[in-house]
């Protein structure tokens, strides 16, 4: 009987150990977010990333200021029509 107890505790410590283990490992993982480029200084993000900009441009007129930094050849990569089209349409 003795026996089986002591069996017992070494199970329960094993899995203790083996959970701590692996909770440390997902602790020190890089998450993805960690991964992203930090634009916390610019709200406009990369002015140069088509998907960036097709996402500023949903949004023009909380991104006015970032959209008119866009270079026209990039804008229209991105969107499909020309800078000076979308200012316009938006009352720019």
């Amino acid at each position: 009987m003795m026996k089986k107890k002591n069996n017992r505790f070494y199970v329960i410590v094993g899995i203790i150990v083996v959970a701590a283990v692996f909770g440390i490992l997902f602790l020190l993982q890089k998450t993805p977010y960690q991964n992203l480029p930090n634009y916390a200084t610019d709200e406009c993000g990369n002015l140069q990333d088509v998907s960036n900009i097709q996402h500023l441009s949903h949004h023009p007129q909380q991104y006015r200021d970032c959209i008119s930094r866009v270079e026209p050849q990039k804008f229209f990569e991105a969107t499909g029509q020309s800078l000076d089209d979308f200012a316009k349409r938006n009352g720019w």
